[in-house]
């Protein structure tokens, strides 16, 4: 009873560690696709319920999986601020 047998064999399976950096390419990938940044996408479609083609569902999942990586890589909105007292202090506020 003790023994196991097996059908066929199989080899085992080998996993490799994959960063984050790897994911926000497949979406930086997706960007140039569909001409597209990443937060417009995701502000139209993060509440669809229709049905999506694979590669808006992979991207929105990836939206979801990686928000503060992809909002840490994207940085501050470009043009700088322009509103006094803030621009002279540097500390200001984006609103995205």
């Amino acid at each position: 009873m003790g023994d196991v047998k097996t059908l066929c064999s199989a080899p085992m399976l080998k996993a490799h560690p994959v960063s984050s950096a790897y994911f926000i390419s497949m979406v930086r990938t997706y960007e140039e696709k569909y001409h597209m940044d990443w937060l417009t996408f995701y502000t139209e479609h993060k509440d669809s319920r229709e049905e999506m083609n694979e590669d808006f569902s992979d991207w929105l999942f990836l939206c979801k999986a990686y928000f503060a990586d992809l909002v840490a890589a994207n940085g501050p909105p470009v043009g700088g601020c322009n509103q006094k007292p803030e621009s002279d202090s540097g500390f200001c506020y984006f609103a995205w």
